[in-house]
């Protein structure tokens, strides 16, 4: 079956350099516009029984891609002599767009992994646009050397919920675009003039967001011979009880996507807020899985494991629970309920 969903990727973005540069005859502001998103796909196979089920992500069956668009809209300000004032919209620079996209593959669950997957926007010139209000010239656009987009997708839980599969990423964003505008005028006797407009960095660091994607398990076969394997059950939702790679106490915000067998279809309501990752899930009583070591901290390890001293959800000290009884595979050896009683935090 598939998992499968999507993410807005500018989330909250809202740009404008307002009149560049101060006190010059010649200024601009641009207003710029971002569409687009992160698409998440994972392929998984359930075997077993409903009573005792295991999920597997396939290997190499996993993608996260990224598609965006960057649109500008522009206002003008001339005060030059021998030619018209102007202060106005530019039109035909709403025709100019700046695309971009990456897809990356991966091995579904990569639980506390990341998967990177990056954009770089080459340098270019823009088509020129000729200015309005009677000002013979050109607006200049150019994007500047090292512009880029880059997704970071990790892993942060697999589980089973009844006959519904699920899996949870966070999705954090980072990048930006440099844009150099210029606008060039033929003034009268003087020929064209060059007027630099100061280039601007548009910031594209929007923040983490969580996406939850759910299928209908139609049926169970054999077991794959090779890929992640989990046994966990959804109990307690996202982040919940018996959830690996849960999201924390608070399970964090989330976007959601459900499909099933016969058909697929995502929605998604994502909020800008970060959530930790690791190998703890969030409520229930104590449970413990052991230590597998091997230098990295996964879901076959506690958190009180020398492999997990250092995992983000691991050494969180907002994941303690503080009531007095040491929760190995959630807690830390930074928990004061481990701290003093886990033969793993007394080594």
């Amino acid at each position: 079956m598939k998992l499968e969903g999507d993410d807005p990727l500018f989330p909250g973005f809202d740009y404008d350099t307002g009149l560049l540069p101060p006190g010059s005859p010649v200024q601009a502001s641009f207003t710029v516009a971002a569409s687009g998103g992160t698409h998440v796909v994972a392929e998984v196979a359930a075997s077993g029984s409903e009573a005792s089920p295991t999920l597997s992500g396939l290997p190499n069956s996993g993608s996260v891609a990224v598609s965006g668009e960057l649109a500008l809209e522009g206002r003008l300000v001339v005060d030059l002599d021998g030619l018209p004032s102007y202060d106005g919209p530019i039109p035909g620079i709403e025709n100019v767009s700046i695309t971009f996209g990456s897809e990356t593959p991966f091995d579904p669950f990569s639980i506390g992994t990341t998967v990177t997957t990056r954009a770089d926007i080459p340098p270019a010139e823009l088509p020129g646009i000729p200015l309005p209000g009677g000002i013979p010239g050109t607006l200049v656009l150019a994007v500047g050397a090292g512009s880029y987009l880059e997704i970071a997708m990790t892993g942060e839980l697999a589980c089973m919920d009844g006959n519904e599969a699920r899996y949870a990423v966070e999705i954090e964003r980072s990048g930006s675009v440099t844009i150099d505008p210029s606008i060039e005028i033929e003034i009268p006797i003087l020929g064209t003039q060059t007027f630099d407009i100061p280039n601007f960095d548009v910031p594209l660091s929007l923040g983490s967001t969580t996406l939850s994607m759910t299928a209908a398990i139609g049926g169970f076969g054999a077991k794959p011979t090779k890929g992640d394997h989990v046994t966990a059950t959804c109990t307690g939702g996202l982040g919940g009880a018996d959830a690996v790679g849960g999201g924390g106490p608070s399970g964090g915000a989330v976007s959601s996507s459900s499909s099933s067998a016969a058909s697929t279809s995502s929605s998604s309501s994502a909020t800008s807020s970060s959530s930790s990752s690791g190998s703890g899930g969030a409520g229930g009583g104590p449970t413990s899985v052991g230590c597998l070591v091997d230098g990295v901290c996964t879901i076959d390890d506690d958190c009180v494991c020398a492999d997990c001293d250092t995992d983000p959800a691991c050494s969180d000290p907002t994941n303690c629970t503080d009531d007095n009884v040491c929760d190995p595979f959630r807690e830390g050896c930074v928990c004061a309920d481990c701290a003093t009683s886990h033969p793993e935090c007394l080594n």
